[in-house]
């Protein structure tokens, strides 16, 4: 409870001038954890596609403070891109749309600002675009795992290309068989083809429950793959 770290460097601001010598010393004082939260953040993020216990609106304060201290470009794509996410999580796809366009713009090629494109685009039912920016994603970082996962959604639920679901959502676990986000999806091509895919989703299923990697599901996801676990696994 109480004022943050962040309201009173803004009343300084307010109160006593951006160039003020209290500004300055506070500037001073915190930019090194600011840069160091910031990389920790975005690391986590392009890892686990997790922001810790941070929210996107308290990210994107970390990332305004950090910006008027460094005044770099890519200090502001940082902004626009957690500016977009933070959109993203209210459901204002199109507000995301116009921060990720920002980021980009900032930071050509940014896989992040890709990926997170991709997401706006699908959210706003323009299946063309959300493909044009996964695969453009896959492209900048080809061993980044969460664009492939993200098209094996898009063929599986908006183009019906089944095939290529299938092979997207294999590519991402590849690189990464222990998430179980993965064979959760993967499963759920299977199960949803018919019963002949049955025994694949069967398997997949019980890979996406294993208690080494279940982290990734929601507690919606995890109660389903184990009800479609006990329908496909009969009479294997």
């Amino acid at each position: 409870s109480g004022p943050n770290a962040y309201s009173v460097y803004m009343r300084a601001v307010q109160e006593k001038g951006a160039n003020s010598s209290i500004v300055s010393e506070l500037q001073s004082r915190v930019r090194g954890t600011l840069e160091a939260k910031s990389q920790e953040v975005f690391r986590t993020y392009y890892q686990e596609s997790e922001t810790g216990q941070m929210s996107w609106e308290e990210i994107v304060r970390l990332q305004d403070w950090l910006n008027q201290i460094q005044h770099s470009p890519e200090s502001m794509a940082f902004l626009e891109y957690a500016r977009g996410m933070n959109e993203m999580s209210k459901h204002n796809y199109r507000f995301a749309q116009q921060s990720l366009e920002s980021a980009l713009r900032l930071k050509p090629n940014w896989p992040l600002a890709l990926n997170g494109l991709g997401r706006a685009y699908f959210n706003l039912h323009d299946f063309s675009q959300a493909e044009h920016y996964y695969l453009l994603a896959s492209a900048a970082d080809p061993s980044w795992k969460f664009p492939y996962s993200n098209l094996g959604n898009l063929y599986r639920d908006a183009l019906g290309n089944f095939q290529e679901a299938e092979k997207q959502f294999q590519k991402a676990i590849s690189l990464d068989p222990s998430r179980s986000s993965f064979h959760f999806n993967l499963a759920t091509l299977y199960f949803t083809r018919g019963k002949q895919y049955w025994p694949q989703a069967c398997s997949e299923f019980r890979q996406s429950l294993d208690t080494s990697s279940a982290k990734s599901l929601t507690p919606t996801e995890a109660s389903l793959a184990s009800q479609r676990m006990k329908k496909s696994c009969q009479g294997i």
